[in-house]
């Protein structure tokens, strides 16, 4: 059997991390065997990414993290698992890359399988800054959170097929409920 893929997308401080944790729980409860990826991995090169992300010209860091994907899917088929789960997947190539347009983004993650859905976690980048600010990373541009927030919506209505709106500002436990069925309804 493939593995089912899905993503979960949205700013930084939107909760993904949370998500993806609370998440794997439940789907291990389950019995389901999942793989949480995110991006960069934890994998030499992912780390690498993590630490030179803004040194690297714009053309080789995206190649690196198509890489970095490509190695993450590759191991997770090799374990069996039923579910992949991205923190952060294709659509961030578009959302996070103010040098790219949207044709490029889709262009160069051609190789790339699609999620089966997208779960954008879409909440106001000024609520982060002001409720959440210390779950982002202290050198983040308001600006660049407002381009990104703007960016996953405009992706929001590109593939409506594919992701789902979440609003990042629910109880935690909603939220996990609400991506909790859509998975399952997908299995």
């Amino acid at each position: 059997m493939k593995s089912l893929l899905f993503s979960l997308e949205g700013i930084d401080g939107s909760g993904k991390s949370t998500q993806s944790r609370l998440l794997k729980t439940e789907l291990e409860i389950l019995g389901l065997r999942v793989a949480m990826l995110r991006s960069p991995s934890g994998s030499p090169l992912g780390e690498f990414l993590r630490k030179n992300v803004r040194k690297l010209e714009p053309r080789a860091r995206t190649k690196l993290f198509l890489v970095d994907m490509q190695c993450g899917i590759e191991e997770a088929e090799r374990n069996a698992v039923n579910i992949i789960f991205w923190d952060r997947y294709v659509d961030s190539f578009y959302a996070s890359n103010r040098e790219m347009n949207v044709e490029e983004a889709e262009r160069i993650t051609t190789g790339l399988p699609k999620p089966t859905k997208t779960f954008f976690l879409d909440i106001d980048p000024q609520y982060v800054f002001s409720e959440r600010a210390q779950a982002i990373d202290h050198h983040c541009d308001p600006k660049w959170m407002e381009m990104k927030a703007s960016r996953y919506r405009e992706l929001l209505a590109r593939y409506p097929e594919r992701m789902v709106r979440i609003n990042a500002r629910q109880e935690e436990g909603k939220i996990t409920a609400q991506i909790l069925r859509e998975i399952l309804a997908a299995c």
